[in-house]
């Protein structure tokens, strides 16, 4: 998908774009997405990943676990790559705040208010090196990294990023799953 000048516009809202799938996997078709029951889209208690008791907090995206092909089996994510939901430019890589590999991806201008960004954390690899790196649609970016148990999970996030000195503090997001095309992605 190529995007065009007016997708690229900060003032069009994710919900109006076509968000590709996040990840990919080399053994088949990714029918689902499946997301750990503690690691959901809103409030939260404690993190099912580093067994941190933060009491409550709204947890930003979506810890994804594993993938359903089409004939409804599920896999982990062993195998499974990281991909670009939407062109872009890479924004920010670095450690997340469990210090793992992380990478932000820009995906509109820099308007007046904020710009489209997307997340993912917890990443083993990184395929991508630099700031302001350009990323295609589908383009493979990482691969998900391993939680405490040994699961292979990835954080995901979507949302908009303020422009400096604007009055809002924090990044606004919304919930992934209301935004990957396919269908409904299950929680496990």
């Amino acid at each position: 998908m190529t995007v065009s000048r007016a997708d690229w516009d900060s003032s069009v809202p994710w919900k109006r774009l076509e968000v590709g799938l996040p990840l990919q996997h080399e053994r088949g078709e990714i029918a689902r997405i499946v997301a750990h029951r503690r690691g959901t889209f809103g409030w939260q208690y404690g993190d099912w990943v580093s067994k941190r008791p933060f009491g409550r907090q709204f947890h930003k995206g979506v810890d994804l676990v594993g993938w359903i092909d089409p004939k409804g089996k599920e896999h982990s994510l062993k195998g499974t790559l990281c991909l670009a939901a939407f062109d872009g430019l890479v924004d920010y890589i670095g450690d997340d705040e469990d210090e793992q590999p992380s990478v932000v991806l820009r995906h509109s201008s820099i308007g007046k208010m904020r710009y489209r960004i997307s997340f993912f954390g917890d990443l083993s690899e990184l395929f991508v090196k630099k700031a302001g790196q350009r990323v295609k649609q589908g383009q493979p970016i990482g691969r998900p990294g391993r939680a405490p148990n040994g699961r292979h999970f990835t954080h995901f996030s979507i949302g908009y990023r303020p422009v400096e000195g604007v009055l809002r503090k924090d990044d606004y997001f919304v919930d992934p799953f209301s935004l990957i095309p396919g269908a409904k992605s299950a929680i496990r």
